[in-house]
């Protein structure tokens, strides 16, 4: 693959392994896309899959992948702990080869286009896509979760980008755009957040899970990409580094 771009769809099913597998099927065997990774969370009812591909088949991957979770998953019925709004819940792609945010940004909005045609669900554009500096920020987007989002949409400052000027009945809205990307590194036993865990248990109201803000537990759960001794930071870094120059570098073990 010459152009790569990255995806990462947020999917609201976290329980159910048959509808998960049905979502990665979308991705699997497919000319120009590769599946590299995916995983779930039961408690906050929630799949992430992270897929990279050529820009054209890695969209029309993705779309088809949406099809498949308007069609499997019923936001009516969804509980979870992790906010939401959508079936779907948001598509972003980062440009990791010889890509462009330029590219992320066109093939997010044709994805948000094909999928609202075929599926009659509809998109909001957010990030460096947003289309007003008021969809900027996901958790303006989002606020009102799937509940809310059908009287919310009624006001045209919210009307949907792509799609129906009303949610999916049953798929709610979508989130597409264009990202940098990041990664995110941790040293082992880390303590990660703005505030330690008995102000966020007295804030939510909740217990939080065994370790929930160390960084073995953020990586195996998708937020901390790697977790590495202090002594192998330096080379960890360097190797990060080479990887992303243009054309790439080969990893060295």
């Amino acid at each position: 693959m010459n152009q790569i771009l990255e995806c990462v769809p947020n999917f609201s099913e976290g329980r159910d392994l048959s509808v998960i597998e049905k979502l990665c099927d979308c991705f699997r065997g497919k000319p120009g896309v590769r599946l590299l990774d995916y995983t779930w969370d039961q408690d906050h009812n929630r799949c992430v899959l992270t897929i990279i591909g050529e820009p054209e088949p890695l969209r029309d991957a993705v779309v088809e992948s949406i099809g498949r979770a308007v069609e499997l998953i019923d936001m009516t019925k969804h509980q979870g702990q992790h906010p939401r709004m959508g079936c779907v819940d948001v598509v972003p792609f980062i440009p990791i080869r010889n890509t462009t945010v330029g590219d992320a940004d066109r093939i997010a909005k044709e994805t948000a286009q094909l999928a609202s045609q075929r599926f009659g669900q509809p998109f909001f554009l957010y990030e460096k896509s947003a289309t007003a500096p008021h969809r900027a920020n996901l958790a303006d987007v989002r606020k009102g979760q799937f509940e809310g989002m059908a009287e919310k949409m009624k006001d045209p400052m919210w009307r949907p980008d792509y799609g129906p000027a009303t949610i999916h009945p049953t798929g709610g809205v979508t989130a597409s755009f264009a990202s940098l990307g990041d990664i995110i590194l941790a040293e082992p036993g880390a303590l990660i957040g703005f505030a330690g865990p008995r102000v966020i248990q007295q804030t939510i109201g909740q217990t939080l899970p065994e370790g929930f803000q160390r960084a073995e537990y953020q990586e195996e759960h998708g937020f901390v990409d790697a977790v590495v001794p202090r002594s192998q930071m330096r080379e960890t870094l360097v190797q990060l580094l080479l990887l992303h120059e243009k054309g790439g570098r080969e990893w060295k073990n």
